[in-house]
């Protein structure tokens, strides 16, 4: 039987795909020792793909299918974040586009 561990999310990664977004390195090729707890400020004129976004869940929004990314993320770290309350969240570029993409389908279909 396999053992599952909690990963608290920390604010300076990314939650999607769990990039440090204080240097930008995927945690799976290269371990940083940035300080993953605080999170990063946006910056004037970033370098390509280094801007970062920062987003709250909440109850209220009716984005079924970008939430869905949330709940894949959430399960595929073993955040253990709670849906039942409103939290802070940050994204890298890559999965801050596929979020607005998820968004925009869902705001269609809420819409018709």
């Amino acid at each position: 039987m396999t053992e599952t561990s909690i990963c608290k999310y920390l604010l300076g990664t990314c939650y999607g795909c769990q990039k440090c977004l204080h240097c930008f390195k995927l945690p799976q090729r290269n371990l940083c020792k940035c300080k993953k707890e605080i999170q990063p400020s946006r910056v004037s004129y970033p370098k390509s793909g280094q801007q970062i976004y920062q987003r709250a869940f909440s109850l209220d929004q009716p984005l079924q299918k970008a939430n869905e990314f949330l709940f894949t993320a959430n399960i595929k770290f073993n955040y253990n974040s709670n849906f039942e309350e409103a939290f802070s969240y940050t994204f890298c570029t890559a999965c801050n586009s596929k979020f607005q993409r998820e968004g925009d389908i869902s705001e269609k279909e809420y819409s018709s």
